[in-house]
């Protein structure tokens, strides 16, 4: 259902997930979930892949939720921008 609200494109469902992405739960699953919905989300309100990726990178104290941002990433084939 988690990933379904990211796919969704409704971004009014942040105020929903981000603070799941700050709570503790023993389904680590649950932590990819999130990272991918919350990335798209973002992604959908800023229009920017990098944006997207530093906010949910410098909002979270999980590294769990790395793995759901990169396969949100991934599987939109967003291109960060790199920075030289």
């Amino acid at each position: 259902m988690i990933m379904a609200l990211g796919e969704s494109g409704n971004t009014d469902s942040l105020d929903f997930l981000q603070p799941l992405a700050k709570q503790e739960f023993e389904a680590t699953m649950l932590y990819v979930a999130i990272g991918d919905a919350i990335t798209r989300l973002i992604y959908l309100m800023e229009n920017s892949s990098h944006k997207a990726i530093a906010q949910m990178l410098s909002n979270t104290e999980n590294p769990l939720l790395s793995d759901g941002i990169l396969r949100a990433i991934a599987m939109q084939k967003l291109f960060p921008k790199m920075r030289i």
